[in-house]
């Protein structure tokens, strides 16, 4: 089993790049490895990919509870959800959690997914 993400997002804001954002939540778990890889490996995609910064917002929302945990810098937009309010919001699946939206409004339907490349399926067409 690659990632387990709780996918916890507060993120029904809109982000002005345009009149219809295309925007990835995901729901981490950072306490497990492949989880926290995944992360690392968004943010170093979106550093070499500035089509990709263009098209695609990205927030992560991680349930770890360590607060000695360091937490990420990047693109990606890193928030933790120590209360639980986002995973209540939103009710992620199995962690790692993907909801994309595009204006505020879903567009693909959530899913668990395995690797980061199919953060990809929130660029919309």
């Amino acid at each position: 089993m690659k990632v387990m993400i709780f996918v916890l997002a507060l993120c029904l804001t809109q982000y002005a790049v345009g009149a219809t954002t295309n925007h990835a939540v995901l729901f981490i778990d950072s306490a497990r490895p492949e989880q926290a890889a995944m992360i690392e490996a968004l943010n170093s995609a979106f550093f070499f990919s500035a089509s990709l910064r263009a098209g695609l917002k990205v927030t992560a929302y991680d349930i770890n509870t360590d607060t000695t945990h360091r937490g990420f810098s990047g693109d990606v937009d890193y928030r933790r959800d120590f209360d639980g309010k986002a995973v209540a919001q939103m009710r992620p699946g199995a962690l790692p959690y993907l909801f994309c939206l595009r204006g505020g409004q879903r567009i693909v339907r959530q899913l668990t997914i395995g690797s980061q490349e199919e953060i990809k399926l929130c660029l919309g067409s």
